[in-house]
């Protein structure tokens, strides 16, 4: 059986600094468009941050706040 290799994008994997980023964008009232506007990011990339869908270098997380 030939086994289909996933794009990361296609598959989740919710790290501790995803659920640090909604928490803290949530918490402060912060939309995803103004998170990546500010570290320089589409809101899309903050979304699958946020999903697990793409991994979160630690170090984007004090740029955000």
């Amino acid at each position: 059986m030939k086994k289909i290799k996933l794009k990361r994008s296609q598959e989740k994997r919710i790290t501790r600094e995803a659920i640090v980023l909604r928490w803290m964008r949530r918490s402060r009232g912060i939309s995803m468009r103004a998170a990546g506007l500010t570290i320089g990011v589409t809101n899309s990339a903050i979304s699958h941050y946020e999903q697990g869908r793409m991994n979160l270098p630690r170090a984007r997380i004090p740029e955000l706040f």
